[in-house]
């Protein structure tokens, strides 16, 4: 048996290649669509930012948005959020 995969595993396996069902795809008998309840802005005072400046306890930006069923079958759904650090933080992609 050869291990030749080093890091590239699970995601890491996968990144910047086709998938044919990412994930969560597929799972569901009914449609979902999301809606921002307000655009995402930041917030008022609050937040560290990059430079270290701020309040880190408080929230840098408030989101908010509608999850609906758009579909015949009743159902549920789990929002995800993907973030990444700005080309400017200086941070390493995909650590």
């Amino acid at each position: 048996c050869s291990y030749t995969e080093g890091l590239a595993l699970a995601w890491r396996g996968l990144h910047k290649r086709p998938v044919a069902f990412p994930f969560g795809h597929g799972l569901s008998y009914t449609r979902f669509s999301y809606s921002w309840e307000t655009e995402p802005a930041p917030s008022a005072g609050g937040g560290a930012t990059l430079d270290g400046r701020g309040d880190a306890q408080q929230p840098l930006f408030n989101l908010s948005f509608r999850v609906q069923n758009d579909g015949a079958r009743e159902g549920q759904e789990v929002a995800q959020l993907y973030l990444s650090y700005p080309e400017s933080a200086g941070e390493p992609p995909l650590v």
